[in-house]
């Protein structure tokens, strides 16, 4: 035990340990600890800008829908009913004629 201590390698090995490494390790954590928040900071705002995109191509193609969609959709209904309406009522059964009004 005795020649260990005296051993000038194994004491620089211990004054390491107890001196140098704790504050390395906790500049390392520092560090990791930074590093990791920025990244996720910059992820945040990459998934926010994302999902702002989403939502405004969401809402475009929505009105787009609403407004030219249902105009195309209303004026195909409304010649379908008059294609219906051409029909002999001599030719509909009492049952289908009342569907059709």
């Amino acid at each position: 035990m005795r020649s260990i201590l005296i051993d000038t390698d194994f004491l620089e090995i211990l004054d390491t340990k107890m001196y140098v490494m704790p504050d390395s390790f906790t500049k390392l954590q520092n560090a990791v600890m930074a590093s990791t928040l920025s990244y996720f900071e910059k992820l945040l705002t990459e998934f926010v800008i994302v999902y702002a995109i989403f939502m405004a191509v969401l809402i475009i193609s929505m009105a787009y829908f609403s407004i030219f969609i249902f105009k195309k959709l209303k004026n195909s209904m409304w010649n379908t009913n008059m294609l219906l309406k051409i029909i002999p009522p001599n030719i509909l059964n009492k049952k289908d004629d009342d569907l059709l009004k």
